[in-house]
């Protein structure tokens, strides 16, 4: 998991992964702070699989709490 918490460390991740940022991202999950920093990663060639709706640590950490409950299976 990549957090992105502004648009500046999206562009700040972009810029040290380079022209390979799509091959060096495949496989992790991105999530962003909110839909600016989106955009902005998405801009650059990162496509976040979660946005946050409520543009905070908090709102961020939510979100992947949702994502990861709606993607993996029935807890034991």
């Amino acid at each position: 998991v990549v957090l992105l918490s502004s648009s500046s460390m999206a562009t700040a991740l972009a810029d040290a992964l380079g022209s390979r940022r799509r091959d060096l991202l495949s496989g992790v999950l991105l999530a962003s702070i909110g839909p600016i920093t989106t955009a902005t990663a998405t801009g650059l060639g990162m496509e976040p699989q979660v946005t946050a709706a409520v543009s905070t640590m908090a709102g961020m950490i939510d979100a992947l709490e949702e994502h990861f409950a709606a993607t993996s299976g029935p807890r034991r």
